[in-house]
């Protein structure tokens, strides 16, 4: 019988691993608090304006109602949105709160699940 990745048996070692991994990223989800900061990078260096970072997306939508025809208006629409976006991911801040004994369960299911894994593709004697 063939097993995973065309190799004879390692189908057992396999889901293990499997489980082993999907358990161990799930307690690392749930241990990492997501927050965000008071500024952004944007933010940080024009002195904190939200209307500093909104400007170019209130000037490309300005232009574009101008005229829809304007490459420079479309340029401008799109580099707000991109620098909104940064701005937003610029202010996430995660933190991780466990104890050292979660840490060390955490890391040998991730990786002993990712390890084994790994092994079931190998051809065994």
């Amino acid at each position: 019988m063939r097993g995973s990745g065309g190799s004879e048996g390692g189908v057992g070692a396999f889901f293990i691993g499997l489980i082993m991994l999907a358990g161990g990223c799930w307690l690392f989800l749930d241990s990492v608090w997501v927050d965000t900061a008071s500024f952004g990078y944007f933010g940080r260096y024009v002195g904190g304006s939200t209307l500093i970072v909104l400007f170019p997306l209130i000037l490309g939508i300005f232009l574009l109602f101008w005229n829809s025809n304007s490459k420079i208006g479309w340029v401008v629409t799109g580099l707000g949105f991109l620098i909104i976006a940064a701005e937003v991911l610029s202010r996430l801040q995660f933190r991780m709160s466990m104890k050292l004994w979660h840490l060390v369960i955490l890391l040998v299911l991730i990786f002993g699940g990712f390890g084994l894994i790994v092994r079931s593709f190998r051809e065994s004697k």
